[in-house]
């Protein structure tokens, strides 16, 4: 089947068998791949008409489970050309728990006068290679494996052996086949048979050619006169989208987890053992179904015979290996063959190569910087990974979380960082050891949002496709990054005097009292910046958000109390596990328009369609208390009552079982300058200016008919508590203080913008802007607008 023919096949199928990616591109597969919809079907019509019993019984429920989780096992091995008189396959959590075992069992050997060694092939080809291999295992692993075989390093000198860590060009033919020892000592030879980070599919050959002896590292092909090696291999990668072989590459361990190839069920991965590698595992804690006799009064056990029955301890998860049945079902039935999975992955992967690499801003610079060790010209050596940077026209690289904040208002799914495979991630990025180290002091740990240091990236972009991917997921991704990323043209820096516009705030103000200080709009305030003063700064707004991440309240003159603008966040949704809601998870949360009333002491909620809601200010003893979160901080809260909570429910359409809590007046949260904190995120106030709001907007409005963006418009999405002007555009990045009435505000930082700017506040719909326009302007920074207050 041609690819064409083959990619409208499986678009005519996605709608029925993957209703889950209407409307999203998802680029994820490495990560794991998608299950469909028959698959469920079938399993869940299995379970409803079969009795699955504990597979330990005699019964016959008991039976079945016991032939089902045998037929899976073959399944398993036929579908990578072996049967069970070859291999066992060993059920486990995953690939990690695969690794995890065959370190934890594998027969190392140590010599008690010997000291173990740590060596990186790269940096120590020399005679003192030789100081390992006299009489003790060791461990070699490629640099571009996964952090679970980094893992095992650790385990394996712990128990005496030692390691030595390779790269592909470490791997040379041997002119000399050693003769083995009688009593040979056991070395294990690890490596992916695909990169989790590139793509890069290693050579299957290496298999036989280690084993053998034909080939090994250079500056210790010594090693092999030592004792015999065994080939790990690293498969859970590659089998996702390609054909793996065991006849013909009979690895002595091979690692699969089952959820990258089927998407369903997680939690499930299996080692496979050559049989007659079965003596090498030695396992010294025994479980339930793992021994055939034990004896509690003495140190008396007898282990079960059977390599997997010794190996799996207490129950299987046996409804789950009924699932993977189903698995390979669909796999094949959906898929066709796992070689028209390879070729068609593979086209796609090369179609995204191509369409990246083509990409230029005005200036002739490219917008992608591509990481990758082949050409993608051939689908035997590359799978269906493609990994990138995005750079500015400047050649600054575009931090990987930046690009994550658009690629979730567009809907496109992939993943960011190094993907767990450090190594791979260092060699490249070309980070040294003391950039890594440096980047650890910083503060950067796997799987955070420091995709920056010093403009040095800690990760990359990664994305992967499945057989259910189509090239319309490619022109999506191109279009992303297109529309988002490529600059037509140089990015305007200062404001037109002729497109500026103005706000138009709505002012809605109560009497306050005399217990709070209190700021007035239209007041003159005084700004500190870099050792100069400036008094020609106007207050314009000051901005309410009672219920946090819903709409906003605005008004002319406002008490401040000790943690900002009083009752400013205040209250806050919240789910079922306490853990605050916003509008990241529920957009339509900006419909929900609060206003405070001081001198009723209420606060009034109200929503298109339903009549509003009143709560008191004060929070009412009778109700609950709760435990909430807020960003990573845990702290008393006060339900608002059944009544709030059913109200919230019905505004926010479904029985989601949210609750209105308000903050416990004895909660005590605060920031890193120690100023305490109601539920905002990380500052008492966010303040913007007017000026900056201009520039964003005309640079939206530009070459287009109908100027659609006003300040007004704009300012409501940022969500500031209060808007300065006076001063050119983004001239507050630069502030360190601003004196207001008698109120002294610090500067204590930028704000970092997410895609909740994208939300329309009028209708609580995601677009793209101001995000995308925005990013432009901010270039190579971090996407930032407006800064973070904190009373002095």
């Amino acid at each position: 089947m041609q690819n064409s023919e083959y990619n409208d096949y499986i678009a005519a199928l996605r709608e029925e068998e993957f209703p889950t990616l209407t409307g999203v591109t998802y680029l994820d597969h490495a990560g794991t791949t998608l299950y469909c919809q028959s698959q469920l079907e079938a399993y869940h019509k299995e379970l409803t008409t079969s009795l699955f019993g504990n597979p330990h019984s005699r019964s016959d429920s008991s039976q079945l489970t016991s032939n089902a989780v045998e037929e899976t096992r073959n399944l398993t091995l036929s579908h990578f050309n072996t049967d069970n008189d070859t291999y066992s396959v060993v059920f486990t959590a995953g690939a990690t728990a695969s690794l995890k075992l065959l370190a934890e069992t594998f027969a190392w050997k140590k010599t008690v006068k010997s000291k173990n060694h740590f060596i990186y092939v790269g940096d120590n080809i020399d005679e003192n290679n030789k100081v390992v291999g006299h009489n003790e295992s060791v461990f070699c692993y490629l640099e571009d494996d996964h952090t679970s075989v980094l893992g095992m390093r650790e385990v394996a000198i712990e128990k005496g052996a030692s390691v030595v860590c390779f790269r592909e060009q470490d791997i040379i033919n041997c002119d000399t086949l050693y003769t083995r020892p009688t009593d040979p000592v056991c070395h294990l030879f690890a490596f992916p048979a695909q990169s989790n980070f590139s793509g890069r599919k290693y050579p299957l050959e290496w298999v036989n050619s280690v084993s053998s002896g034909k080939a090994f590292l250079k500056g210790m092909e010594w090693l092999l006169g030592t004792g015999e090696v065994t080939v790990l291999l690293d498969a859970a990668s590659l089998v996702s989208t390609s054909p793996l072989d065991l006849t013909a590459y009979p690895a002595d361990f091979v690692a699969i987890s089952f959820y990258k190839m089927f998407g369903f069920p997680t939690g499930l991965g299996a080692l496979l053992v050559r049989n007659d590698r079965a003596d090498l595992l030695q396992k010294s804690y025994f479980g339930g179904g793992t021994v055939s006799a034990s004896i509690s009064r003495a140190r008396f056990h007898i282990t079960r015979s059977v390599l997997h029955e010794r190996l799996e301890d207490g129950t299987l998860a046996f409804l789950d290996i009924v699932a993977l049945r189903h698995g390979f079902a669909a796999l094949h039935r959906l898929g066709r063959s796992m070689e028209s999975i390879s070729h068609h992955t593979f086209l796609l992967a090369q179609a995204t190569y191509k369409e990246l690499a083509r990409l230029e801003h005005y200036n002739g610079c490219p917008v992608c910087v591509l990481y990758h060790t082949t050409d993608f010209s051939d689908a035997s050596v590359q799978g269906p990974i493609v990994n990138f940077n995005l750079t500015s026209s400047a050649g600054a690289i575009i931090g990987f979380s930046e690009v994550d904040k658009l690629a979730t208002v567009w809907k496109i799914h992939f993943r960011t960082g190094c993907f767990c495979n450090t190594g791979a991630c260092q060699l490249t990025l070309g980070l040294t050891h003391n950039q890594l180290m440096t980047h650890i002091k910083a503060g950067h740990v796997c799987g955070d949002t420091m995709d920056l240091i010093e403009g040095i990236p800690t990760g990359s972009i990664r994305v992967s496709f499945g057989y259910m991917s189509t090239i319309d997921d490619v022109q999506k991704l191109i279009s992303f990054v297109r529309e988002c990323f490529l600059e037509k043209q140089p990015v305007i820096t200062e404001l037109d005097p002729v497109l500026s516009t103005s706000s138009n705030p709505v002012n809605m103000s109560g009497d306050m009292t005399d217990e709070f200080s209190t700021i007035s709009s239209g007041t003159s305030v005084t700004v500190l910046s870099a050792g100069s003063h400036f008094s020609d700064v106007v207050l314009e707004n000051i901005i309410l958000y009672p219920v946090k991440s819903c709409g906003c309240f605005q008004v002319s003159r406002w008490p401040i109390g000790d943690k900002g603008l009083l009752y400013d966040r205040d209250w806050m949704i919240i789910k079922p596990s306490g853990n605050c809601l916003t509008q990241k998870e529920e957009p339509k949360l900006c419909l929900i328009l609060p206003q405070l009333d001081l001198n009723e002491a209420t606060l009034a909620l109200t929503a298109a369609g339903h009549s509003p809601l009143i709560v008191p200010i004060e929070p009412s003893t009778e109700y609950e208390e709760l435990l909430t979160r807020v960003c990573s901080d845990r702290m008393k809260g006060i339900d608002c009552g059944e009544k709030a909570a059913q109200w919230i429910n019905h505004v926010l359409i479904g029985n989601k079982n949210y609750r209105l809590v308000r903050q416990h007046p004895a909660a005590n949260r605060t920031d890193s300058s120690h100023q305490q904190l109601s539920y905002t995120n990380q500052a008492q106030f966010l303040a913007v200016s007017t000026s900056s709001l201009e520039l964003l907007c005309q640079t939206m409005n530009k070459d287009k008919p109908v100027h659609l963006w006003s300040v007004g418009s704009a300012m409501i999405r940022f969500r500031p508590n209060l808007v300065f002007s006076g001063r050119p555009p983004f001239d507050e990045d630069n502030w360190e203080e601003i004196h207001l009435n008698k109120c002294k505000f610090g500067v204590t930082g930028k704000c970092t913008r997410c895609q909740m700017i994208c939300v329309d506040p009028l209708s609580g719909e995601r677009n793209t802007q101001p995000l995308v326009t925005l990013r432009q302007l901010r270039h190579p920074s971090k996407v930032t607008f407006g800064i973070y207050l904190a009373l002095t």
